[in-house]
Formats: structure tokens, sequence, C-alpha cells
């Protein structure tokens, strides 16, 4: 019977990685979900540096994290949100109100909307049975591209490790 080895790591040397997900439709009505990996088989919980955390932005519990996800899904915050959380309220002022800040994620939208029609015409095309020359070719007319930047997306959408 084969042992699992554990490995011990200094705090410096685990590679620790916060995922927050915002959950509809919830059946367990708690707001946060702290979850643990975990061999089946043998019931062993592993530590592989990873933490992930669930938040249930539709549970209004009254806690802290509750209150959070509700002004977040709020189009205006008020007083109460600004002194509970002021750097929440202090970001979300300057995303709606700063110019500067409006503007940078109006490009950061655009640009996300760009790469996302550039995947989806390479996964089309390919879906149609074209080849890697032909499909970069019609995506560096049609997105007028370099052949470098078209390549690195084909890989980037058909390529895999």
């Amino acid at each position: 019977m084969s042992k699992i080895k554990k490995t011990r790591r200094t705090d410096e040397e685990k590679q620790q990685l916060i995922l927050d997900l915002v959950m509809m439709d919830d059946i367990m009505f708690e707001s946060v979900y702290h979850v643990q990996n975990t061999i089946q088989e043998i019931g062993t919980a592993i530590d592989n540096g990873l933490k992930e955390v669930y938040i249930n932005a539709e549970i209004k519990d009254g806690s802290k994290i509750s209150k959070l996800m509700t002004a977040f899904q709020s189009k205006n915050l008020d007083e109460s949100v600004r002194m509970m959380f002021p750097n929440t309220y202090r970001k979300f002022q300057s995303l709606k109100y700063d110019e500067k800040e409006v503007e940078n994620m109006c490009n950061k939208v655009e640009i996300y909307a760009e790469k996302k029609s550039i995947y989806s015409a390479i996964e089309s095309y390919d879906e149609c049975g074209l080849d890697k020359a032909t499909i970069v070719e019609k995506i560096v007319k049609r997105f007028d591209l370099t052949l470098e930047e078209a390549e690195q997306y084909y890989e980037d959408v058909l390529v895999t490790a």
C-alpha cells in the first residue's frame, strides 16, 4: 500500500490563491463557503496551497460580506456603504464619475470584446475545417492584425500544451 508523502513548505514557498466566486441560485443558503481539496477514495484533505472561498451574493444575512456583495450589486452607493467600505466606495465613485477612470474602463471593455470576437472567429473557421494558414490569413484581414498577432491568437485558441 502506497502512502501519500506530505511535503512541508514555508509560507513563502506556498503559492496561495484566493478565488472569490459570486454564486446565484444557491441551494445551501450561506453567504460564504470555504472549499477544501480532498482525495475522495481515502477521505484525506490535501493542502496544495490553493484556498477557495465561494461567496453567495444573494444571501442577505447582515454579515459584512453580505453587505459588501449588496454594495457590488448596487447602481448607487449610499453613506452607510461609504462608512463601512471606504475603499470600495472610493473606487466605485471613481469608476463611475472620474472621466479618466471611465475612459480606461471603456477601453478595457473594448479590448476584451475585440479579443472575444477574434477568438470566436478562429473557433468558427476551425469548425468549418479551415487549416491554420487560411485561418490566420482571414483574421489578419478581418481584424487588421499583423501576421504575428494573428498567429498568437490562433495559438491561444487552438493549440494546447
